[in-house]
């Protein structure tokens, strides 16, 4: 078991958590970087409604879809179990060798924070020790080229058709060109539990 899910409530008075359902899914024949690969999922289990009292175990491998209407908690409830949202009873459960901060997060809300950071350089000269000869995508999200993960980078950005924009400002991007950058990123880190709000959101 990667983490448990044990009759959380989360503190936010707008978030109706009822609503919120849990569906199981393999992806069929699919690669992270085959859009209409992942879209077309084969069920091998019921919905199950998140409902007080109700526990939800994510075991290694597990593919889990969080569903339900705008607003009843789908974002909240992934905040929750990366420790960003107080959680007024219950508790979530993690493997010994999973901390919250070790679960990678993709999300709309941070595409858009890096595409503030950009003007935000740009406006001022400089931030936070950043300077714009800093915002190369090579320099800002891969690193020096010369460690050993070098040849599982050009993989990934080749399958995601993207490694031509190594030597690109980030102010030449587009947010979709962003958005699988920032796949790209998750990927490498090879994370132990992968959370994708909305991850086709901005993709041609």
């Amino acid at each position: 078991k990667l983490l448990q899910v044990l009759s959380v409530g989360i503190m936010n008075p707008l978030v109706q958590l009822r609503q919120v359902a849990l569906r199981p899914f393999r992806p069929v024949g699919a690669s992270l970087f085959n859009k209409s690969a992942l879209e077309q999922k084969e069920r091998f289990g019921k919905d199950q409604l998140l409902l007080p009292g109700t526990n939800w175990t994510i075991d290694q491998g597990d593919n889990w879809l969080v569903v339900g209407p705008n607003g009843c908690g789908k974002t909240t409830l992934c905040q929750a179990l990366r420790g960003g949202a107080q959680i007024i009873r219950g508790q979530i459960r993690y493997r010994p060798d999973i901390k919250p901060n070790m679960i990678d997060f993709l999300s709309m809300k941070k595409d858009n924070e890096l595409i503030q950071l950009v003007r935000t350089v740009q406006e001022t000269g400089g931030w936070n020790r950043l300077t714009d000869k800093d915002l190369i995508v090579r320099k800002m999200f891969f690193g020096d080229d010369s460690d050993e993960s070098a040849e599982r980078k050009h993989e990934i950005l080749s399958d995601l058709q993207i490694d031509n924009l190594l030597p690109k400002h980030l102010s030449e991007l587009s947010t979709g060109q962003l958005r699988k950058l920032s796949i790209a990123k998750l990927v490498l880190g090879e994370p132990k539990l992968c959370i994708l709000d909305e991850p086709f959101g901005k993709l041609p």
